[in-house]
């Protein structure tokens, strides 16, 4: 079976992409914004803004928390992930409370930041591609806690594995979150990033700690997988005709794939859109 990552693609032309707005002497933007997005679906399987949070990274503030109305015809809300539905939509734009259109939320973002503004998320190019902003001042808390466990990598290669925000909350801040049946909450998340950078920022002995275990049990799983994958090798090999050889083939390869398809990992439940 051919291996296929699920891909997302934008509606947003690279050439609405725009820089973050230049330092203006003397300023009023916020030296540190932690900001989150939720994405709905529409036409040929892309997918754009639904819902802006943005934080100030150093007080808490709330700056925007507002849902974001698609000018494109929405094909799948993907409430279960995004916390967004028609109804929601429906009900902010009748209060006036709905962002109109993912250009109007960038701008909102600008009026709060400027390109010395460091901009804080996770898995932070997701928000920054559905929000067509080019920014170079960040910390992405999923690349903060990876590079704690591959320190060694050099920065022109990918990270070997990245752990989503619900493991990262449960296990530096014994938070529980995205646990609503309805879907996620932006500004949860946007607190939870911040609450986890913080952690690593006043924690470093905890963090190398926690790297050390991580990544010994990241090793043991490679290995496992790698046992799995040899078995798999050896079961192709054979003439096997029963169904019960077969049933245990398809076991194997699914649990393998998984996490290469985009889907959650059977060992971690980390879906790299869920964040």
């Amino acid at each position: 079976m051919t291996k296929s990552r699920r891909k997302w693609t934008l509606p947003i032309k690279e050439n609405e992409f725009l820089q973050s707005p230049k330092v203006a002497l003397p300023t009023t933007k916020r030296l540190a914004i932690v900001i989150d997005c939720e994405m709905v679906e529409i036409a040929n399987g892309q997918q754009t803004l639904a819902f802006l949070s943005a934080i100030d990274f150093f007080t808490g503030k709330i700056l925007i928390n507002n849902p974001v109305k698609p000018k494109e015809k929405v094909h799948n809300w993907r409430t279960k992930i995004s916390g967004v539905s028609a109804a929601i939509m429906d009900r902010a734009c009748a209060k006036g409370e709905a962002i109109l259109g993912w250009q109007a939320a960038r701008q909102r973002l600008c009026d709060f930041m400027d390109e010395g503004t460091v901009l804080i998320g996770h898995s932070l190019h997701h928000d920054l591609k559905v929000l067509g902003l080019v920014h170079a001042n960040i910390v992405d808390s999923a690349i903060l806690t990876s590079e704690a466990v591959f320190p060694h990598i050099d920065c022109n290669q990918r990270l070997k594995r990245k752990w989503g925000l619900k493991i990262l909350a449960n296990e530096f801040l014994n938070r529980n979150i995205q646990g609503e049946k309805s879907g996620h909450s932006a500004l949860e998340d946007t607190y939870a990033t911040r609450d986890v950078v913080f952690w690593c920022m006043c924690n470093t002995h905890l963090l190398q700690t926690w790297a050390e275990k991580t990544k010994n049990q990241e090793q043991e799983r490679m290995s496992a997988k790698k046992k799995r994958k040899n078995e798999r090798k050896n079961l192709l090999t054979q003439n096997v005709n029963d169904y019960g050889s077969h049933e245990s083939e398809e076991i194997l390869r699914w649990s393998d794939i998984a996490e290469d398809c985009g889907w959650p990992h059977p060992d971690t439940g980390y879906d790299p859109w869920s964040d």
